[in-house]
């Protein structure tokens, strides 16, 4: 893959499928289930034991009433949006009056809050009238009825008030502008504006006597009349028991899922094989299942996958030089280069197996061999010339391969690489079908961007436990850079049944090639594993 292709791939807008959407609900059932189970619980628990609730409604009708009645002068408040009659309950001082008449003391602060996020007050405007709707909760039936009606009966008596206040508005002007004439009157001295001022003295003056006459007998209505009284409830609205824990349920099941969006969403692992063709543009070649710290080598079914893919990617170049690395830590690469050697082995290639990670030698840590077993690269390094013989790992009961060791870190590994490893590869490639060159991580070491142009072509190990989709990218775009032939990713530390599906998987599509190519037809039917074991 060029670095052009690697730098124009971004992170693609992916469609979820019904199969998507299944394979997560499947995987959060156990966490949501858990979560939706305790708050049910809580919810089921905190109900049974919450005192009954008892809800108890007043309704008041606002309309314009008639101009006079049985000869008296009715005074009613100006018109208003029945919204202020709701902003009037729950932001002034009537339900404070209320609780104190009803209960017989006033309520603290504290206590007027909690009653307030309990009370309801609902309006329904119309044309011609509007509907003012109060409802109360309480423990206590009787209560509840009584702080409704209160609360209504303060309602009506602030709106009656309003036209009270409406006419004692006017006799404060009346008074006012009189005075002020009077004033006027002292300061004047020209006849004709005296004669003016006294006129319009008279005129205030007699507004004033009927205004204050209009006071004493007129009748002040307000615009509110009680359409409904309210009467104890017989039956509790609350505790809900089913309803309240059936919510709980579903939420509990909400925040579960959504806890696992969130894992999912904050995880920068390199996933599954489609994330990783999508963040890199590689193929994923086989994935390796966790394995059991006794065992040395990857499963020999999964490996002889990565054969395949790997003989089928290099078809035509021979002999050839196989590197294998990782993005960040040695880790990555856990006993990939050693089982794909194991595997060419088996299948009847000469292989030769090198580590040639100078400052970590963790191929030579597997399989268990000891400082005298052979000469290590460094020494053969230095002495490109000399011929060494190879330690010879057997493979179950067939053929083995040979291993090159390391055994102490390098110095200067690369500027060693560089100087004696051509000559190395070139006396090789006359004795071996396929040299595995296990090398060190990409990203903090220059030892594979070294190498790497010697080889017919690299496999990238990732693991689907450690490895971040951002290191993967950017080892991919360092060989990239560096014009190394990528084969593709390995990923390892696969859960079990992730890899089984994989395995199954590529026989499917080598079942499909080995239809269609005699090459992989040959190379398929040389694949007899047995488990292997080094020595």
């Amino acid at each position: 893959m060029t670095t052009a292709q690697i730098d124009a791939i971004a992170e693609p807008a992916r469609t979820l499928g019904l199969r998507e959407v299944l394979a997560f609900l499947r995987r959060g059932a156990l966490l949501a289930g858990l979560v939706a189970a305790v708050a049910g619980a809580a919810a089921f628990l905190t109900a049974r034991a919450s005192d009954p609730v008892y809800r108890a409604s007043v309704t008041l009708v606002a309309s314009q009433p008639g101009s006079s009645l049985t000869g008296l002068t009715v005074i009613t408040p100006s018109m208003v949006d029945p919204g202020v009659y709701r902003s009037a309950i729950l932001e002034g001082a009537i339900v404070a009056d209320a609780m104190t008449r009803v209960l017989g003391a006033q309520p603290s602060e504290q206590a007027l809050e909690r009653f307030l996020r309990r009370l309801r007050v609902s309006v329904e405007n119309q044309q011609i009238s509007g509907l003012i709707r109060i409802e109360v909760e309480q423990s206590d039936p009787v209560r509840a009825a009584d702080l409704a009606n209160a609360i209504a009966e303060g309602l009506v008596a602030w709106d009656r008030e309003r036209a009270q206040r409406s006419l004692a508005r006017g006799v404060d002007a009346i008074e006012r502008a009189l005075a002020e004439v009077q004033a006027e009157l002292a300061a004047a001295t020209a006849p004709e504006r005296v004669a003016a001022l006294e006129a319009i003295r008279a005129e205030r003056q007699a507004e004033l006597a009927r205004a204050t006459s209009t006071s004493a007998t007129a009748l002040f209505v307000g615009l509110l009349e009680p359409l409904r009284t309210a009467v104890p409830p017989e039956r509790a609205v609350g505790p809900r028991v089913v309803f309240s824990t059936l919510v709980a349920v579903l939420l509990g099941l909400v925040i579960g899922y959504g806890l696992l969006f969130v894992r999912i969403a904050l995880d920068n692992r390199v996933g599954d094989a489609d994330a990783i063709a999508a963040v890199t543009g590689l193929p994923v070649l086989a994935e390796f299942a966790r394995r059991n710290r006794r065992d040395n080598l990857h499963s020999p079914e999964s490996t002889s996958f990565l054969r395949t893919n790997v003989m089928l990617a290099t078809r035509g170049d021979g002999p050839r030089v196989l590197l294998v690395t990782s993005a960040h830590d040695t880790g990555e690469k856990d006993r990939v280069a050693a089982s794909l050697a194991a595997s060419l082995a088996r299948g009847g290639s000469r292989t030769l197996l090198v580590d040639a990670d100078l400052r970590h030698f963790p191929t030579t840590r597997w399989l268990e061999l000891g400082p005298d077993s052979a000469a290590p690269l460094e020494v053969q390094l230095t002495n490109p010339g000399q011929s060494y013989p190879p330690v010879n790992v057997v493979v179950g009961s067939r053929r083995g391969f040979d291993f090159v060791p390391s055994f102490t870190a390098a110095p200067y590994p690369v500027d060693a690489l560089n100087q004696g490893l051509p000559a190395l590869l070139e006396a090789w490639k006359s004795q071996y079908d396929v040299i595995v060159l296990d090398s060190t991580p990409v990203l903090p070491y220059a030892d594979t961007l070294a190498i790497g142009p010697l080889a017919t072509g690299v496999l990238l190990c990732a693991s689907a436990r450690r490895s971040s989709r951002e290191d993967l990218v950017e080892a991919s775009r360092l060989l990239a850079r560096s014009q190394v032939r990528q084969l593709g990713v390995v990923l390892t530390e696969v859960p079990p049944s992730r890899a089984r599906r994989a395995v199954t998987a590529a026989q499917a599509a080598a079942d499909a090639r080995r239809t269609l190519d005699p090459y992989a037809t040959a190379v398929m039917a040389a694949q007899q594993e047995t488990r292997p074991r080094s020595r």
